[in-house]
């Protein structure tokens, strides 16, 4: 029989904890790494700005969020 290739596992405190450490006091939001995204479109920002709050949320240092102002088939 084939071995599964991945196991489910229940979220708890500890596992928060191990993928999660705390941070220390001393250090700069640059030492957390950088994330760009680049999505959305005119007037459609919502998917965008979910996306960049999740990255926040999940420990990235910066966050730039890139969001086109029009298309080029619109005009």
């Amino acid at each position: 029989m084939a071995k599964a290739a991945w196991i489910a596992q229940q979220t708890d405190a500890r596992l928060v904890r191990e993928l999660f450490p705390v941070r220390k006091r001393d250090t700069h939001k640059g030492d957390y790494g950088k994330v760009l995204l680049l999505c959305g479109s005119e007037g459609l920002t919502g998917a965008a700005r979910l996306a960049a709050k999740a990255a926040l949320r999940t420990g990235s240092g910066l966050v730039y969020l890139g969001v086109a102002m029009f298309t080029t088939w619109d005009k």
